[in-house]
């Protein structure tokens, strides 16, 4: 049960700190995925993915992995840190948080 809501509240943080740096943009990036054009070649709609969320999410990931090293509980709690890591993303990028689409007339 301890583990359960170790995995949990982990996610949810991660979760929080993806989105939060999906919607702020802190580090202000932005990759360009691709463009909508028309037959007529004007390009109506271009997609971009933030990564700041992302980038956000693996720091924070890594002071937990530093601080379950310095504390000595590495093997014990650095797989489900990770397992939490993992669950965030994916649920992270099944939310779409982090892609943004620009419809241009």
């Amino acid at each position: 049960m301890k583990k359960t809501l170790f995995i949990f509240f982990q996610f949810a943080i991660f979760i929080v700190i993806f989105a939060a740096g999906s919607f702020m943009s802190p580090f202000h990036l932005q990759w360009q995925l691709s463009n909508s054009t028309t037959p007529d070649l004007t390009v109506r709609t271009v997609r971009y993915f933030v990564p700041d969320g992302l980038i956000l999410m693996l720091v924070f990931y890594l002071f937990l992995i530093l601080m379950q090293l310095l504390t000595r509980r590495f093997l014990k709690a650095a797989p489900w840190t990770t397992l939490a890591l993992l669950l965030a993303a994916a649920c992270g990028y099944a939310m779409k948080l982090g892609f943004i689409t620009h419809d241009l007339f």
